[in-house]
């Protein structure tokens, strides 16, 4: 019912509503708080009750002398308020409660006794956040067309881009705010999963676990830290009472659209996907004790395709054969909840994935007929222990136990047959003779090199809130130990762990050479490291409407070889500070408007696999002998050795620059937003990112040296080759200085080992890049729909391109702190990165209408994003003014020193125009019947509706790698964006 009621100013309302603090909220869980006045005189309710009732609990709290209350440490989700005082009516609302966020309240009382009046709640803006942050809900979830993993959750973000595919980790493929994967955090149930090997996100989930999910992109509160973004999803919890859901959705690879190919690539054939899955939960004794379970069994299926284009036909001019793939995954969650009392609480969570694809082994392919059939396995398992407990109406403590586990390892099909490349297959004599392709590889035999891998995180922090009055002081502390072990082996006899090389040689006395190399971690190793974390922020409301924001943030990071020796530190004062200051202010001072703006620094958490590829027990070693016979079936007879390399030394030992820094990068935010009524918002942001003193290893050539000629300022031994280049880990800029190791030589021969060296000109520029972003938004949300629009111009500009890029054209190989980009100095440009993307447009939501009685969905989402820059990578010879592949063919490799093609043209990045825009939109259509106490409902899916093809990568290489001739290819699509695809499902609901 409405009353007609006095007016009330505006002001008044803001002063009070502005004094309640509402920072009682952590990574698990969210806050209301509010201030309660009658609506008629404008007094403030003093000694009030405030109850708040969710699904589990219900929580009571008093308002204090200035009519302010504050509920915090509740769990996400819907919260129902009621407020009862003699001669009022009675106050009910529903609020929604947000992770690590804060809903402010106005509750106005009217002076009619007798009724109950059921509102919808006063919500202002939460001036208690400077954060950039992208919320859906499982209400909003269920209601959009989304891909069954829930990292893709990150791509609704305004900010956020698919960068360059990879082999490594789910999410290194997303970027936000011009971050590279590797530099974003992902959070679930408070726990931190991304993987300590390579950085993405350790553990995968379907959507349907989820309660809620956030994308944070700048502005993080103290208890974050990445150069990325933040990814904080919570799961489901059990109820006072039972229920449930059960689904099943099918991808039907018959119905999605056909493959793209070209002369470089080719899309496997259309897969298909289907899941089946459950989750449930209720009380184990009610108002205390809750469960909740799920379980979700998928399969993932690409069927064998022989009529695939390649970069070359197969061998008497057949097509390429795309082996049959097939990859099954099982998802399990628990979910316990126990109140001690309303006002403590333990969380415990468990969930973890096992993800297996199977490749069998069906050939030949492409030059080839070696047995590449292999299962490779990929598992997780967490376990996340939550204590919360509100000491006083004003005093909160919430401590978080929990260890994440990942482990990956390869299992061939033949491990018995070594992996041979042969170099004679189609010369005279050889397996398979024909002048077309004579001297090119064929590679037979055995799998080749494989490995396992085991990383785990052991996770403690404490977070204490004070809320004395009009300050609001978050203080915690935090410790993480991390653990990666890796180990490889080669199929091929015991022991042996070498793929070998079958290639003609003069000075054999058949005319035939043979090697083997060996190459990895062999033996196994270990690298570990420790990480600590302190912060401490206040939130000070200065006056009524404008509230300040001042705090540190302290880290340290140390990792430490397989013998326990720390091979790198961060541990000064000074290495991992961050300052955090920020304000909000409401220009109008009515709690619809309000300004935000930020500066701050956030650190880097390295990578453990950047320590690994140096001080992990590396093994790279070659061993030459004369071929005595040749045999297409096998190795043939092996005759004397006739020399070794050993390329163990450069790879390890490698020293630390002098001075080395932890990659920072500072950030700089301003931000408007507007409750303009009847559900809408509007939001503009504004956004500067800059990256300092990145992290590489990298050769420091001496002008007009290579790799290999010894013309390099600190020089190692490799037995077999002599004297080449020493790698240094260090921030690039113009100048260095180093210890050299014991045995190291100078360009001239003379010893260096155990003397510092100083480079004055390294060739090198000072690492960086910028990230600049301008969004708009505008959002409605009503009882029946939800739309959010956003548009964001972007630029990300410099000569650095992120902690993990790809290198050789656009490869799917990454290694954290090790891009070809910084191999020497060379290979360095500047200019649009590969992550750039000049504009970019999202909507996405949902409307509920009603069709013949029953509830029907229609939701949407469409992206429209610019093209990736085009660079181009040669031999040098362009920069020189030359055709690609002049220098090299004269044997000049003054702008090309690894002879890996990968000198930009004039140095310079993205010069080559763009890629073409893409434009999605994806679909989504559900229809809900209901039977007795059951609802099911079928529900359809299609992504990529007007199935738009465009290229998403380039081939950018203008030369070939080792050879420098011209690459014809140059200039060619990579990948393209999938077609259509439609996915049809039901879910029952019980």
């Amino acid at each position: 019912m409405r009353l007609a009621t006095a007016a009330f100013p505006a002001a008044t309302a803001l002063a009070v509503m502005a004094t309640a603090p509402l920072l009682a909220q952590t990574l698990t869980t969210g806050s209301i708080g509010g201030t309660i006045l009658s609506r008629t005189t404008g007094a403030l309710q003093a000694g009030l009750q405030v109850r708040l009732t969710s699904a589990q609990i219900t929580r009571t709290v008093t308002t204090d002398a200035q009519g302010r209350f504050l509920a915090g440490l509740l769990n996400p989700g819907h919260w129902h308020i009621v407020v009862d005082k003699p001669g009022y009516q009675t106050w009910t609302a529903g609020i929604p409660v947000s992770l690590n966020a804060e809903t402010p309240v106005l509750i106005r009382l009217v002076e009619v006794e007798g009724a109950t009046v059921s509102v919808t709640a006063e919500t202002a803006m939460d001036f208690t956040s400077l954060a950039g942050i992208t919320t859906r809900t499982e209400e909003t979830l269920k209601r959009l067309p989304l891909a069954r993993n829930m990292s893709d959750l990150a791509l609704l973000a305004p900010t956020s881009v698919v960068g360059p595919a990879t082999l490594f980790g789910e999410g290194l493929g997303y970027s936000i705010n011009g971050a590279s994967g590797a530099e974003s955090q992902f959070l679930l149930d408070g726990l931190v999963t991304n993987d300590p090997r390579y950085g993405g996100q350790g553990t995968d989930l379907v959507t349907d676990f989820l309660e809620s999910a956030e994308v944070q992109t700048s502005g993080f509160k103290p208890e974050y830290s990445t150069m990325g973004g933040v990814f904080s999803a919570a799961l489901k919890s059990g109820t006072n009472t039972f229920k449930g859901v059960a689904w099943a959705t099918y991808l039907p690879g018959a119905l999605t659209a056909g493959s793209k190919g070209n002369s470089i690539a080719a899309e496997t054939a259309p897969p298909s996907r289907y899941d089946l899955g459950f989750h449930a939960g209720g009380p184990l004794l009610k108002d205390r004790f809750f469960y909740f379970v799920g379980v979700d069994a998928d399969q993932y299926r690409i069927p064998a395709d022989s009529g695939q284009i390649g970069m070359y036909p197969t061998p008497g001019g057949g097509r390429t054969i795309i082996n049959a793939q097939k990859t099954r995954a099982l998802q399990v969650v628990t979910k316990l909840n126990w109140y001690l009392n309303p006002d403590q609480q333990f969380t415990v969570s468990i969930f973890g994935t096992r993800r297996t694809l199977d490749v069998p082994f069906r050939g030949p392919t492409t030059f080839s007929d070696a047995n590449y059939g292999a299962a490779t396995t990929n598992e997780s398992t967490n376990v996340s222990l939550v204590y919360d407990h509100t000491l006083t109406p004003n005093l909160f403590l919430s401590v978080k136990l929990g260890s994440a586990q990942q482990e990956s390892r390869v299992q061939p099909e033949d491990t018995s047959r070594a992996s041979i490349e042969d170099h004679l297959w189609f010369s005279p004599g050889g397996g398979g003779p024909d002048p077309r392709y004579e001297g090119q590889t064929f590679m037979r035999g055995g799998y080749g090199l494989y490995f396992s891998e085991t990383s785990r995180s052991r996770q403690v922090r404490a977070d204490l809130i004070w809320a004395p009055g009009r300050h609001e002081v978050k203080i915690g502390a935090s410790r993480t130990d991390l653990r990666f072990w890796r180990q490889d082996w080669a199929s091929g006899p015991p022991g042996g762990d070498a793929i070998w090389a079958i290639y003609p040689n003069s000075n054999s006395p058949s005319g035939l050479m043979a090697s083997s190399d060996q190459m990895g971690q062999i033996g196994g190793a270990t690298i570990t490291a420790r990480q600590h974390a302190f912060y401490v922020q206040d939130s000070w409301e200065v006056r009524p409407g404008f509230r300040a924001f001042y705090g540190l943030r302290a880290e340290t990071q140390e990792h430490f070889d397989r013998l326990g020796k720390r091979v790198m530190a961060f541990t000064k004062l000074g290495d991992g500070l961050e300052p955090r200051l920020g304000f909000t202010w409401d220009p109008n001072r009515d709690g619809r408007s309000k300004v935000s703006g930020s500066y701050a620094w956030y650190h880097e958490l390295v990578p453990l696999q950047a320590s690994m590829m140096v001080y992990g027990n590396f093994l790279g070693y070659w061993r030459f002998y004369n071929l005595d016979t040749y045999d297409p079936r096998g190795l043939g007879t092996l005759g004397a050795q006739t020399g070794a390399l050993d390329m163990t030394t450069p790879y390890v030992q490698e020293p630390v620059a002098e001075g080395l820094k932890l990659p920072r990068r500072t950030e700089i935010t301003l931000g408007y937003e507007r409750d303009l009524g009847k559900g809408f918002t509007f939001t503009f942001r504004a956004v500067s990112r800059k990256l300092d003193h990145p992290m590489e290893d990298s050769l420091i050539l001496r002008p007009g040296g290579t790799w290999a000629d010894g013309q390099a300022y600190d020089n190692v031994y490799a037995p077999g080759v002599g004297y080449i280049a020493r790698g240094i880990r260090w921030n690039p800029g113009p100048s260095v200085s180093w210890i050299a190791p014991p045995g190291d030589v100078d360009a001239q021969g003379n010893p260096i080992g155990g003397k510092r060296i100083t480079v004055t000109n390294t060739l090198f520029k000072e690492a960086t890049n910028q990230y600049l972003a301008l969004t708009m938004g505008l959002q409605q949300r009503g009882e029946r729909s939800f739309w959010s629009l956003t548009y964001t111009w972007s630029h990300f500009y410099g000569d650095y391109q992120g902690v993990i890029a790809n290198d050789l054209g656009g490869g799917a190989y990454v290694n954290a702190h090790a891009t070809g980009y910084y191999d020497t100095w060379a290979y360095v440009g500047t200019g649009n990165l590969a992550l750039d993307r000049r504009h970019n447009i999202k909507l996405d939501g949902y409307r509920r209408f009603t069709l013949a009685g029953r509830p029907l969905t229609l939701g949407a989402k469409w992206t429209w994003v610019s093209g990736l820059p085009i660079s181009q990578f040669d031999d040098g010879s362009t920069t020189a003014g030359l055709p690609p592949g002049t220098m090299s063919q004269r044997g000049d490799y003054s702008l090309d020193p690894g002879q890996y093609g990968m000198t930009p043209d004039r140095f310079l990045f993205g010069n080559h125009g763009r890629a073409p825009s893409q434009s999605v939109v994806d679909l989504h259509l559900d229809l809900e019947f209901h039977f007795m106490r059951t609802k099911l409902v079928p529900v359809l899916d299609v992504f990529n509706l007007f199935n738009t093809r465009v290229a998403t990568a380039i081939w950018q290489m203008a030369t070939y790698m080792g050879s420098g001739l011209p690459n014809p290819n140059f200039g060619e699509a990579q990948s393209w964006v999938p077609g259509r695809r439609f996915q049809v499902g039901a879910r029952v609901v019980f």
